[in-house]
């Protein structure tokens, strides 16, 4: 997906892209715990079933997982930065 803006974006948005590159794709929620500025908070990545995932979660990035899979980093609701990154990240 090099060259595709996903940080922040729908899911809807980002499967049209995954589609368009005829590439499969699996789901991630990520699963925070603590506040933003807690210095204990912690992260973890849940699978998720495709048809459990709506079409306006979130994605805040994508990960290759094979040469025709994408794994999609996602959130249920929006969030005011990417949480993958500490500064807010790319596109977040």
């Amino acid at each position: 997906m090099a060259g595709v803006r996903v940080g922040g974006r729908p899911v809807s948005e980002i499967l049209a892209e995954v589609r368009e590159r005829d590439l499969r794709h699996e789901f991630r929620l990520i699963v925070l715990r603590g506040s933003a500025d807690d210095p204990d908070r912690t992260m973890a990545f849940k699978p998720v079933a495709a048809d459990a995932v709506g079409a306006d979660w979130t994605v805040w990035d994508v990960e290759s997982v094979r040469d025709d899979t994408v794994r999609l980093l996602v959130t249920e609701k929006r969030l005011d930065h990417n949480p993958l990154y500490a500064t807010g990240g790319p596109d977040g």
